[in-house]
């Protein structure tokens, strides 16, 4: 009896925790998945052509104030239309809206017809349920183009109770009380929006900038503004020179093509270090060329094409001659193609890779010696020598993002057969022949206050396997778009060293600046870094370095998608 007592008492104690806790558990409510169809025009004003274009989008902005609701936006839209080869005219009955529905996997589709007669506008409209065929409401608002806020609000508000989804309280308050605006407002929205279609992002965003004047405020517009200044993260730092600057697994993201020329130049001064082990001082200067163009391949896919050349000198000599007496030094050249390939796997995920090919001129050059402590001061004294080798590589990439792209992993990988030569400063002689490293690089990108404000963190490594050295580097940087045409950068580097057991920390600073011509697609970017590294010439030894790295490119000069 007390057994089935603390039973009874056990249920009433759980069904009493249950009830408890019901208040503060919420159920989301499912997700409606919705299209808008640009509306059809029947008017003889030549302005208001393209008037559904823009009240399309007027009521989108609106819809998706309120909370379930997934608009497919405008891009995705135009994309299906062009596939199955139609036009809004092709849309003119429910059973095109209906194909086209089910095509873009929506719910609901929205359509219908804005008639102007004497400038007074009615706009009919119908919501069709896809997966029934059954149209839920059919409708119709009128009023003046001055009410085109009005007009929206009112659709906007009839469909979202159709569906019995709350309506935003904004909505509502202009779907209560018609407010005169300029009309002209919506007919430079509207034509932004065709060209938007066109592909046209100057003459889109011309039209844009002048609705804004006249309405400062309208959602719409500012929602657009926002699309067409896509800021990006500008943040680089410099690869081997048979890599791309940038991860290929970015060219599977790509929305136009883009031609583009780096340079960058390392100890232009041929800033000079005196070794902590040899009483010989050093210079190892770089000097980069690049010249490539990048394009995307249907839907999700992009290719780049790069031409490369680069040379480098690595010197040493006695610390007490002056100039170049009693140089010892190499100074290969590099030149050749570096081919890209991406592919986005769907709107999160991307691949890429590729190969380079170079030709390589090894080139060194030995004083003339009868012992270490007996120099010749003519650095042409005793040996010069070039060998011609073929080098290839390769590399791979992946990134991985979220859909408005405020937050991207990537991480790009490669290796080379490259070989270079290392300096003796003890004999001033040629050293051993050693290969490329394998290369890693992993960078992290925040965006903030509409991508306004990046955080990036940059990680890259080099593990050198025929010899016992591994060199790892940590960029922390931030980015700020002060405004629509400019970006200031700056960050701090920390190294790691670890050779032959032996474990050495360094440091170093970078900072950047960007201008952008959105109207005209140019892109100018300038970086500068101060760094101590190892030295690539001499083991043990790290080297003071300064790079100034810049690239100018044009964007959409022949395709998009």
């Amino acid at each position: 009896m007390r057994k089935l007592t603390s039973k009874k008492t056990s249920a009433r104690l759980i069904l009493f925790i249950i009830l408890s806790l019901l208040p503060f558990v919420s159920i989301a409510a499912p997700v409606i998945r919705i299209s808008i169809s640009d509306f059809q025009v029947q008017s003889d004003n030549p302005q208001y052509k393209y008037l559904g274009k823009g009240f399309a989008e007027f009521i989108g902005i609106d819809i998706v104030k309120s909370p379930n609701i997934e608009l497919i936006d405008r891009e995705r839209r135009v994309d299906a239309l062009r596939e199955q080869e139609l036009g809004q005219s092709g849309l003119v009955d429910e059973k095109s809206q209906i194909k086209i529905g089910k095509m873009l996997s929506v719910r609901y589709i929205v359509f219908g017809s804005i008639f102007d007669m004497a400038g007074q506008l009615t706009v009919t409209f119908k919501v069709i349920d896809t997966e029934t065929g059954k149209v839920i409401i059919q409708d119709k608002v009128s009023g003046k183009l001055t009410n085109y806020e009005f007009i929206s609000a009112a659709i906007s508000q009839k469909l979202l109770s159709a569906m019995s989804v709350s309506v935003s309280e904004t909505v509502v308050a202009r779907a209560q009380k018609p407010v005169e605006k300029q009309a002209e407002t919506a007919v430079k929205f509207s034509n932004a929006m065709d060209a938007y279609d066109k592909k046209d992002m100057s003459l889109a965003k011309r039209e844009l900038d002048m609705a804004k004047e006249l309405d400062p405020e309208n959602d719409a517009v500012q929602a657009y503004l926002k699309k067409l200044v896509v800021n990006t993260a500008k943040f680089k730092t410099l690869t081997e020179q048979y890599y791309p600057n940038q991860n290929p697994a970015y060219l599977g993201i790509i929305k136009t093509d883009r031609l583009f020329l780096s340079s960058a130049q390392v100890n232009m001064k041929e800033t000079q270090t005196i070794f902590k082990s040899y009483n010989v001082k050093a210079v190892e200067q770089d000097i980069r060329l690049n010249l490539g163009y990048q394009f995307p391949i249907g839907s999700s896919m992009g290719a780049s094409v790069e031409a490369f050349l680069s040379q480098y000198k690595d010197q040493v000599s006695p610390a007490t001659n002056k100039g170049d007496e009693g140089s010892l030094l190499t100074n290969p050249v590099n030149f050749g193609g570096i081919f890209s390939l991406g592919n986005s796997l769907n709107d999160y995920i991307s691949l890429g890779g590729g190969a380079s090919i170079f030709e390589q001129r090894r080139g060194y050059t030995e004083p003339g010696y009868m012992g270490p402590t007996t120099p010749v001061n003519n650095m042409y004294g005793s040996k010069k020598k070039y060998e011609y080798i073929t080098c290839v590589s390769g590399f791979f990439g992946f990134l991985i993002k979220n859909q408005e792209g405020t937050f991207i992993f990537d991480t790009m990988g490669g290796y080379s057969s490259q070989k270079t030569y290392l300096l003796d400063p003890v004999n001033m002689t040629i050293g051993k022949l050693v290969k490329a490293p394998v290369y890693n690089e992993n960078t992290m990108t925040i965006g903030l206050f509409d991508k306004r404000i990046f955080l990036a963190v940059k990680e890259v490594n080099n593990k050198y396997t025929d010899r016992n050295l591994f060199v790892a580097r940590v960029i922390p940087a931030m980015e700020l778009w002060v405004s629509s045409w400019m970006s200031l950068r700056g960050g701090f580097e920390w190294s790691y060293v670890k050779q032959d057991g032996e474990k050495e920390m360094g440091k170093g600073w970078t900072s950047g600046l960007s201008l952008r011509s959105l109207s005209k697609g140019y892109d100018f970017d300038i970086n500068y870094t101060k760094r101590t590294r190892p030295s690539r010439a001499v083991e043990g030894e790290s080297i003071n370095e300064s790079i100034i790295y810049f690239s100018l490119s044009k964007s959409n000069l022949y395709l998009s998608r």
